[in-house]
């Protein structure tokens, strides 16, 4: 028995036959079975900013795609080509300006996605972009800055053992890591290392007096914290 053909739209499953095989005319006569199954797609769009690829790591049994890696742009789409019944395990990797977010659609699990094939598969593969947010001290004063994703850190000029000195340790820009259609929201305290500063204002990509400020992630942002010291005067008479 030669090797099964599956015709255009299907897909001949050989880990589950028994052909091709040699049989001898004589005897018993011997079953053997050759399985088919129609061929089927995995479609997934990328609605991020990023980019990356998308590895078929197995399709079990067909094997149809498995090892194929496709590279897809932002906004771009990708096809592997499966067949019923398969179990196909797809992993995302980012590029070096990208994260990848997640699967949503017709799988199982994270990263990888698992996919199990009753029908065309459709789903997305999100890669956003990363962008950097930098926040820099500006004034006098000593005060800190907090993000809604995670503290940043101390913005200050001066050691906090010594707030007199202008050669202050501490940093004077600090970074955060966001991605695309990040909203992000910084609120400034000038109670750092304790009373004796005053908040002054943002600038750069904020703006305004208001300690609380939002900023929406649609590159590299750059924001001025400026806090100035504050000073008693004493009146003798």
């Amino acid at each position: 028995i030669t090797n099964p053909t599956a015709t255009v739209g299907s897909a001949f499953i050989a880990t589950s036959s028994d052909v091709p095989a040699s049989i001898a005319i004589s005897g018993d006569p011997t079953a053997r079975s050759a399985r088919f199954e129609l061929r089927r797609t995995i479609i997934l769009t990328n609605p991020g900013s990023g980019a990356g690829t998308l590895t078929v790591i197995s399709s079990t049994p067909s094997g149809a795609d498995s090892g194929t890696i496709l590279s897809i742009a932002a906004g771009g789409t990708v096809t592997f080509n499966v067949a019923e019944n398969d179990t196909v395990t797809v992993r995302a990797d980012a590029d070096a300006t990208s994260l990848f977010v997640g699967f949503d659609g017709d799988d199982t699990g994270i990263n990888p996605a698992v996919f199990v094939v009753n029908g065309n598969q459709i789903g997305t593969a999100d890669f956003r972009k990363i962008y950097i947010l930098t926040i820099n001290w500006l004034g006098v004063g000593n005060g800190i800055v907090s993000a809604s994703i995670g503290t940043i850190g101390t913005l200050s000029p001066f050691p906090s053992n010594d707030p007199k000195s202008s050669s202050g340790s501490e940093p004077n820009s600090l970074t955060l890591t966001c991605l695309e259609d990040d909203v992000i929201i910084l609120a400034a305290s000038d109670t750092y290392p304790d009373p004796g500063s005053i908040f002054k204002g943002w600038g750069g990509a904020a703006g305004g007096s208001d300690p609380s400020v939002t900023v929406v992630i649609d590159g590299d942002k750059t924001v001025t914290a400026n806090f100035n010291a504050t000073y008693t005067l004493f009146i003798n008479k």
